[in-house]
């Protein structure tokens, strides 16, 4: 038990570098441009900042014009793997390394792209895992998540003080991240204006034929989808059975991009000094300006000392979140907010002891 507690104040100071950093964009623009997240709008914003990859410079990739406008996935994978390129070339003389890997699979057979950032001289590190996009519609999760992995690029390239802070945790950890989890469904947000608001995968089976109104289109929300799959609790076994399997999908881990993250998620297991390789996960969400906790699933907190420490998790997320960025977050186990089975935190916390917080980006809309 010291040694997970250890690992989990190790953590701490990553989880809350990560969460500031994914802020900083949110509250940057929550009153420009990316308010205006039309189709339209933004296809007239990327043809304004068509030359922004080739003008990127190591050490200031978070300034990049990448970020006037939301961006669809084809141009998102260019730009991670444009600044992991600059990177690799600002960096040649030193141990940093950006590897491009595939983490999963969609319902359509794309692959899930993640890249891993690892610098220093230590071999062998934990690793903290960051993403986004588990909800199609929350493109400013996406965005804000870019700006923190291009935040930490700049770190491992700059020597400019304002980085201090990421270049302090930086060679701690490897650093984990993919961008776009339900890739399947953000490609379909992009379709048309009338799906700017889809939410779930694209999983076309329908687990009700007799009701037409979701029948074929239901799709599964992936963050409704992992288990742990042993939970005898009532109200979780009903939820999968009963009333909202067309949300949840016809039992855990059903759908693909669940079961390639919940395997990397298991090979991460494997010790490291003695502990797990996954030191912390952060899950990115909007648009309601607040950091949860787990469980979502039950309205009692986890165990101690468990609980105690997640509790001292959030406060410090929200201090730093109010304090430094000016946003009005708010700290709650995820229960509070509404009873949720399946969550991608509650099951890496349930599973492997591992902190797991949600941090969903403040605004007024997904818009």
């Amino acid at each position: 038990m010291a040694s997970v507690l250890r690992r989990w104040t190790a953590a701490v100071a990553c989880i809350l570098a990560l969460a500031l950093a994914t802020d900083m964009l949110a509250e940057s623009y929550v009153t420009a441009s990316l308010l205006d997240d039309d189709i339209a709008t933004a296809v007239a914003c990327h043809a304004q900042t068509s030359g922004h990859l080739e003008v990127l410079a190591a050490g200031s990739f978070a300034q990049s014009e990448f970020f006037a406008c939301f961006r669809p996935q084809d141009q998102v994978f260019q730009f991670f793997d444009a600044i992991a390129e600059r990177t690799r070339q600002a960096t040649a003389k030193r141990p940093v390394t950006i590897d491009k890997f595939t983490i999963s699979t969609t319902v359509f057979g794309r692959d899930i792209p993640a890249y891993k950032l690892t610098t220093g001289p230590r071999s062998t590190k934990q690793s903290i895992y960051l993403q986004s996009g588990l909800h199609a519609r929350e493109w400013i999760s996406i965005t804000s998540t870019a700006f923190t992995w291009a935040t930490l690029l700049d770190a491992a390239t700059s020597t400019n003080s304002s980085l201090s802070a990421f270049a302090q945790v930086l060679d701690e950890y490897d650093w984990v991240y993919v961008p776009i989890v339900n890739l399947d469904g953000y490609i379909y947000t992009w379709s048309a204006e009338s799906r700017r608001y889809h939410r779930k995968n694209m999983q076309y089976r329908s687990y009700d034929p007799l009701d037409n109104a979701t029948n074929m289109t239901a799709g599964v929300d992936l963050n409704r989808n992992f288990g742990p799959i042993d939970d005898n609790d009532e109200d979780s076994i009903l939820w999968y059975q009963l009333q909202l399997r067309r949300t949840t999908g016809p039992n855990p881990f059903s759908e693909p991009e669940v079961q390639g993250i919940a395997a990397f998620v298991e090979s991460s297991q494997k010790q490291v000094n003695g502990s797990s390789d996954l030191a912390g996960v952060l899950d990115i969400h909007s648009y309601d300006g607040l950091i949860l906790t787990p469980f979502g699933n039950s309205s009692a907190a986890p165990d101690q000392p468990f609980g105690a420490a997640f509790f001292k998790l959030g406060q410090r997320v929200q201090s730093a979140l109010r304090n430094v960025s000016g946003g009005n977050y708010t700290a709650i186990q995820a229960f509070d907010l509404y009873f949720a089975q399946g969550m991608f935190c509650d099951f890496v916390f349930a599973t492997y002891k591992v902190p797991a917080l949600v941090v969903e980006i403040e605004g007024a809309d997904f818009r």
